[in-house]
């Protein structure tokens, strides 16, 4: 036995050393193929010759990088030497077959010898600190596909790009929570878009750096009657965007083909996928460390994103990142609204060492953070000052509520005020749905959504000068609430008053946290208005004050801020006490786009009760009372009607401040309020 053992490693030895034994890794056969109209020419000569020396250098750093990180890195660095660099490391090129030179293509096949040392060096990756960052990018990879004549339930481009994205050590986000957002209609129309405006906004809170959004499509090849076979073949594309989900900017697109054979046309379609979505893998993940690798010794860039926080807090904290010294070389902010702050800072910190130093400088002030997520290029937080209670974050502190005070302000308008009120139009979008028949069954029917649209449209019509438009039952469908939607938008002037209410079912996507209302013809609970588009709207609408007032499951959506947190009003008026809307506020003429929402992140009870509830939600009875309690000549504002909302339902039996009313604004919101002032008795 040790004799043969002995025997067969002498021969393995000498096939090592003698010519003709085992090729060693640096000589390797590139091929290069172009296509030029008509005989190839000189230029189309040196470009397959280029094309055949770049194969060489891939083939070889296949063979000596193990790690599929590096050898990733590697192919990117190829991709991205020119003719010369790629020239200045080969010892010798031989013809390894005579060139085909036919009219439409151009084939060179040559054997290539490289330098000693030259692709050790040109693949030094392990002392890159390229590689050092991968672990903190992040993807989310959103690529539907379709076999020609019905969709695939698994689709293997997008499985194969997520499978290529881990090997090369980058993060993924969970492809079961992309299956959910993949289905929704907003990803499905957004994926065919310019850009998905919605699916980076998902992207960016999940603290993904990158998005990649595309569709992928495969069909059967038709048989060739000449070769008999019982094997199928189909070929398949993949086409698809690479955003930077912090900026939104297009990085590269890409579509590629791809064609396999199988014993049965789906498995034909899915291997033919699965290739497709491994070349485009390959090419991104090739665009992404070229980009890294320019960027490699210079500034980063990174966003931070607090949430909640003061004027002064704000302040407080462009101090801090002042301080930081000589690695952070410049802080711009960019945004300042609706108590959320976004910075800009340039640094050569990499941003998981950023945040680690803001802390370090956080806690010497006394300053509190509470991360929400951190991805390479952005990371989001709350700021909050440890010796101040009331700043503490509502996720450490129950919710509370001020004690009531009168505003100083409070005074009745004057005649010229009064007299502009009353030529402004006051417009009321009242939509209550009961009736989910059209479900089959799958969405309960709900008892007092109507009764508390119609009485709420009689209070405004009545004694609110309103124009009330109303939308019930059957009507209220997605096409009918986007119709009404733009009819409205149409009709609308800057001097304009627009209130929005919805009573009926709301649901939040457990995968996206996608809010929407479930309307009448919703088949399912995913199924309907999303609250992004209704956002939208409200936003793009010309009218000077809009107040959405939402009655639903789950609306506290809509008051989220950047850290992914609702937003809690603290409550500062108190109902009992009759308030005229201060001359403040009547004049202020900035647009106002805010929202009150019957609860949190959580169902709201659809209950009847005795008295003047009776037939009545507890927020749709609050509300109504709280317009009822207005003396006639007297306004309210939508800070002291929350006030008296609020007040009101936290008497309510069961009731839990973290899942109560909310009150916030809504994108386009420019510090203006919007009120209602009731003309008659």
């Amino acid at each position: 036995m040790r004799a043969n053992a002995c025997f067969l490693l002498l021969i393995l030895l000498l096939g090592l050393l003698l010519p003709g034994g085992l090729p060693a890794a640096h000589e390797v056969m590139g091929e290069g193929v172009v296509r030029p109209v008509g005989m190839p020419r000189p230029a189309d000569e040196a470009k397959a010759r280029e094309l055949a020396l770049r194969d060489a250098y891939k083939k070889a750093g296949e063979a000596i990088i193990t790690d599929s990180a590096a050898l990733q890195l590697y192919l990117a660095r190829v991709e991205a030497l020119t003719r010369e660099e790629l020239e200045k490391g080969i010892e010798s090129v031989e013809n390894a077959a005579p060139p085909a030179r036919r009219r439409g293509y151009l084939r060179l096949r040559l054997d290539v010898s490289f330098k000693d040392g030259y692709l050790e060096e040109l693949s030094g990756a392990e002392k890159s600190s390229t590689l050092q960052e991968i672990q903190e990018r992040r993807f989310m990879v959103i690529i539907p596909e379709v076999h020609i004549g019905r969709p695939v339930p698994d689709p293997a481009g997008e499985t194969e790009i997520n499978r290529k994205l881990i090997e090369a050590k980058f993060r993924v986000f969970d492809p079961k929570q992309v299956a959910k957002i993949r289905e929704t209609d907003l990803a499905k129309a957004e994926i065919k878009g310019a850009s998905p405006v919605e699916l980076l906004s998902i992207a960016k809170r999940e603290g993904c750096d990158y998005l990649i959004v595309g569709e992928a499509f495969s069909h059967e090849l038709p048989r060739n009657p000449n070769v008999p076979t019982n094997l199928r073949a189909c070929q398949a594309r993949v086409e698809a965007r690479l955003f930077a989900v912090d900026t939104g900017e297009i990085i590269t697109t890409h579509g590629l083909e791809a064609t396999e054979m199988a014993a049965s046309e789906l498995i034909a379609g899915k291997a033919a996928l699965r290739s497709a979505g491994g070349k485009v893998a390959d090419y991104f993940i090739q665009q992404i460390y070229k980009r890294m690798e320019s960027e490699e010794g210079s500034q980063n860039r990174v966003e931070l994103v607090l949430g909640g926080v003061t004027f002064k807090m704000k302040e407080r904290f462009a101090e801090l990142l002042q301080g930081l010294g000589e690695d952070v070389t410049e802080v711009r902010e960019t945004s300042w609204e609706n108590e959320s702050a976004v910075f800009e800072v340039k640094t050569y910190l990499r941003s998981n060492e950023l945040v680690s130093a803001i802390f370090r400088a956080a806690e010497k002030e006394n300053l509190g953070l509470e991360p929400n997520s951190t991805s390479a290029g952005r990371t989001v937080w709350r700021l909050y000052d440890k010796s101040d209670p009331k700043e503490i974050p509502p996720s450490t502190v129950p919710v509370e509520v001020n004690p009531p005070r009168i505003p100083s302000d409070a005074a009745p308008l004057d005649p010229t005020q009064l007299a502009s009120v009353q030529q402004q139009r006051w417009i009321a979008l009242i939509i209550g749905l009961n009736d989910y028949g059209m479900s089959d069954g799958a969405i309960p029917s709900l008892t007092t959504a109507r009764n508390d649209a119609a009485d709420l449209a009689t209070v405004l019509r009545d004694k609110y000068r309103f124009e009330v438009r109303t939308l019930t039952d059957r009507e209220a469908t997605i096409s009918g609430i986007q119709k009404t939607f733009e009819k409205l938008a149409a009709d609308l002037t800057p001097n304009d008053n627009v209130l929005i209410y919805y009573a009926g079912h709301g649901h939040i996507l457990p995968a996206s946290s996608l809010g929407l209302w479930i309307v009448a013809d919703s088949k399912e609970q995913t199924d309907g208005v999303y609250n992004a588009q209704i956002k939208e709207f409200i936003r793009r609408l010309k009218a000077r004050r809009v107040i959405l007032v939402s009655d639903s499951c789950y609306s506290g959506d809509f008051v989220r801020r950047a850290v992914g947190r609702p937003r809690t009003e603290t409550v500062t008026s108190a109902p009992e006490v009759v308030l005229q809307i201060s001359a403040k506020i009547a004049g202020n003429g900035n647009p106002a786009r805010e929202v009150i929402t019957s609860g949190n992140l959580a169902p709201v009870p659809d209950t009847s009760a005795d008295g003047f509830c009776a037939g009545h939600s507890p927020f749709a009875c609050a509300l109504l009372n709280a317009l009822e309690q207005v003396p006639t000549g007297g306004a309210i504002s939508t800070t002291d009607l929350f006030a008296a909302i609020y007040r009101r339902m936290e008497k309510t039996e069961g009731f839990k401040p973290d899942e109560g009313p909310q009150k916030g604004a809504l994108p386009g919101h420019q510090d203006g309020e919007f009120f209602l002032v009731r003309f008659r008795p």
